[in-house]
């Protein structure tokens, strides 16, 4: 890893991550980043300067922001959440604490982002947008925040939270620091992104996400035997606890999208945690071929992987349908059948 400094900021390529995706840190001398003045001190927060804080937090240029909810991407699903009594309930379904660090994915206009930082240790936020990321650079000045111009999608995540988790590590002796997630996702990149962070737990504490409500309740509440029970629910359960938080309304962000919003909480498992299987890479490869087809029986869609007649001996021997489709099959039930069918 290359980092170069400033006095005033510094630049911090990613290995693998190419020329493209930079880190900018605001601060304004090396060494531990300046305690975030005024409105954005946290009440109660060590970090924070002695005193009381300056009132509410300062709302954003009402100019600024209109001009860029004007000109929101539909294909990025730009639909900005500007309601501060959300986004302080966000924060604190989050579990933050001045302790931890937070990785924003999507930051926007930075309005989540202003409230993290008058809680976290440390801010990482992601941004996909040129404009938005111009803009945020001019913008968020206070606290330690640092931004990546890039696609979450495509960035070396393992490695960008491995380099959170070193610069957070505490003193010894000193309480453990987590590294917490929060996106704001559009529904198109949900399963992509979940696919990308489910397995870093360990290093991450939890994500938080902000989804439509449609898709929360789809990941979190289906059970087996249900239309919409998915080999993503399967995956969310292995690697997480999942909870819906609470509902947002669709008029509290701007644009204004067709459906209302739900907050997801996923506490995320460290590989020991996990429930054991034969080869984390062969479940993930088991539950992709189940679900390929899933109107099939679960012999013929995994006939890629195992011939039929063995995936059928297995299924008896675990006192299930020979003919039952992968729909119907909780996530013990998928492990178990794995396990069948490594021994045989």
């Amino acid at each position: 890893m290359t980092l170069y400094l400033s006095m005033r900021s510094s630049v911090m390529h990613l290995p693998g991550a190419g020329p493209g995706p930079s880190i900018r840190l605001h601060h304004s001398q090396a060494g531990p980043p300046p305690l975030p003045p005024g409105p954005l001190r946290h009440r109660g927060c060590t970090r924070c300067r002695d005193g009381p804080t300056e009132g509410p937090m300062k709302p954003l240029a009402r100019e600024s922001v209109a001009r860029y909810v004007a000109r929101a991407k539909r294909s990025l699903g730009q639909n900005f959440l500007l309601d501060d009594a959300i986004l302080q309930r966000i924060v604190e379904a989050s579990g933050l604490t001045p302790a931890d660090s937070a990785l924003e994915v999507g930051p926007g206009l930075g309005s989540l982002t202003r409230h993290l930082a008058a809680v976290a240790a440390s801010v990482t936020a992601v941004e996909k947008d040129d404009a938005l990321y111009s803009r945020l650079v001019n913008t968020l000045t206070e606290g330690d925040v640092t931004l990546i111009h890039g696609d979450a999608l495509q960035l070396d995540l393992g490695t960008l939270v491995e380099s959170m988790a070193m610069q957070a590590a505490p003193p010894p002796g000193a309480p453990g620091a987590c590294i917490r997630v929060l996106a704001n996702l559009p529904y198109n990149i949900t399963q992509p992104f979940l696919e990308r962070i489910l397995p870093l737990g360990g290093p991450l504490a939890s994500a938080t996400l902000l989804l439509q409500e449609e898709a929360a309740e789809r990941l979190v509440s289906a059970r087996p035997g249900d239309v919409d029970w998915r080999g993503a629910n399967l995956l969310l359960q292995y690697y997480s606890r999942p909870s819906i938080r609470f509902k947002v309304p669709r008029w509290a962000f701007s644009p204004a999208p067709k459906v209302n919003g739900a907050v997801v909480h996923l506490e995320l498992l460290a590989p020991e945690d996990r429930p054991p299987v034969p080869s984390e890479a062969a479940f993930l490869t088991l539950v992709r071929f189940a679900f390929h087809q899933r109107r099939k029986m679960l012999k013929n869609t995994l006939a890629p992987l195992f011939p039929p007649n063995r995936t059928e001996a297995a299924l008896l021997r675990l006192g299930l349908d020979a003919g039952i489709r992968a729909e119907r099959l909780t996530l013990d039930q998928m492990i178990r059948l794995l396990w069948a069918l490594a021994e045989t």
